[in-house]
């Protein structure tokens, strides 16, 4: 019987299998047995060595030596425990990435719809300084009958030409300042007497000399505009010339780019328009003057450019109030 784990297997599986089977005389003669061995100590020395004492004597690696299955159990727990750490935290992660990406993306379009209204509000605003200034610019024709839609038409023939002009060359130009400096580069002659504006007949030295102060005018105007402070320049050498005989002696170099273009767009409109003094020339006359003045009058680079341009869109850029053939 020291073969088994004791009292258990002893007072139960036995006499469980006597009692199952019916047999009276063996479950007296298991009882008997068990009796005897009780009052002998039997009982007792079996319970202190298998049951109390089995595992009292062994140490945690004894145990696992003894049950080597531990081991992996101990291992699989482990593995799980991380596992499901490593997911609950990668969860939150996930959760939490997904809440600052709709924070961040709803950000964006605050941002976006705000740029946007800004973008309209530029806009709306430039168009109203824009049809301020042509109302200012009217002022100017209605006194000078021959600038009479002139300063519109050396706008829109100007940024005509910067919509030909080369990538390289276009992308130093701000589209929108050029516009206000060509609209404006003859605002000047506002301060000009009006017997010199309107002489049917050609200026004597004395008047051509207060003539040519009318760049310098037009500074002093647009100066009182902080942000026309960039255009001043343009508009004060439009007159110069790349031979260096023009109102101030510049040469090639020394003129701004955008003087030279509102230089040859002002000289195509003043050919090509009815004036008190003259008859308009055709478009082809006019380009053959531009032609022959290139490189001594006018940059050679923007009249061959300007030279190209379809003459249906030159027709598109004529005010309705100019004169033209």
């Amino acid at each position: 019987m020291t073969g088994f784990f004791p009292s258990y297997a002893v007072s139960h599986i036995y006499g469980a299998m006597a009692l199952k089977a019916g047999d009276v005389d063996l479950r007296d003669r298991i009882n008997h047995i068990i009796k005897e061995l009780w009052h002998n100590g039997m009982i007792e020395r079996l319970n202190k060595k298998w049951v109390h004492h089995h595992y009292d004597n062994w140490t945690f690696f004894e145990y696992l030596d003894r049950h080597p299955w531990v081991w992996p159990l101990f291992f699989l727990i482990f593995l799980s425990t991380v596992m499901t750490i490593m997911y609950f935290r990668s969860t939150r992660r996930e959760a939490a990435a997904k809440a600052e990406y709709a924070r961040q993306s709803q950000y964006i379009e605050t941002i976006e719809s705000q740029r946007k209204q800004l973008i309209e509000a530029n806009q709306r605003s430039e168009r109203r300084t824009m049809e301020i200034s042509e109302a200012l610019v009217s002022v100017l024709g209605a006194r000078d009958p021959n600038l009479n839609g002139h300063c519109k038409h050396v706008q829109n023939l100007t940024m005509l030409l910067y919509k030909y002009l080369p990538e390289k060359l276009r992308t130093n130009v701000n589209k929108s300042e050029l516009s206000y400096a060509a609209l404006f580069h003859d605002v000047g002659k506002m301060g000009i007497p009006e017997s010199i504006l309107n002489k049917p007949g050609k200026l004597d030295d004395s008047e051509w000399e207060i003539m040519k102060k009318h760049p310098y005018i037009s500074t002093t105007i647009l100066s009182s505009v902080s942000s026309f402070k960039t255009i001043e320049k343009w508009v004060l050498y439009h007159h110069e010339r790349i031979d260096g005989n023009g109102y101030y002696k510049k040469k090639l170099k020394d003129i701004p780019f955008e003087s030279k273009m509102i230089a040859v767009a002002d000289t195509y409109s003043a050919i090509t328009m009815r004036r008190s003094y003259k008859d308009p020339k055709t478009h082809v006359q006019a380009i053959e003057i531009l032609q022959d003045v290139k490189g001594k009058q006018l940059d050679s680079e923007l009249v061959d450019i300007f030279s190209k341009i379809p003459l249906e869109e030159l027709h598109a850029c004529i005010p309705e109030n100019l004169d033209i053939i």
